[in-house]
């Protein structure tokens, strides 16, 4: 994710002609930072839980830098 490498239809569309549009919403090009802000209730319902647990995660181990 931080290299932008990520399989989105914006990927998709640059390299093998695929629409570009979110498969959820059909609205706003899927680009990597739109697969977390996608609106739809799908993306919302899936992508919550996920979010929850990187959240759990990261407060219950310390960093070490």
């Amino acid at each position: 994710m931080i290299h932008s490498l990520a399989n989105t239809n914006r990927q998709n569309n640059l390299y093998y002609g695929h629409t570009s549009l979110c498969p959820l919403c059909h609205e706003v090009e899927e680009t990597p930072t739109y697969v977390f802000t996608c609106t739809n209730p799908h993306a919302v319902y899936n992508r919550m839980p996920c979010f929850e647990e990187l959240m759990t995660a990261l407060q219950l181990k310390p960093l070490h830098l």
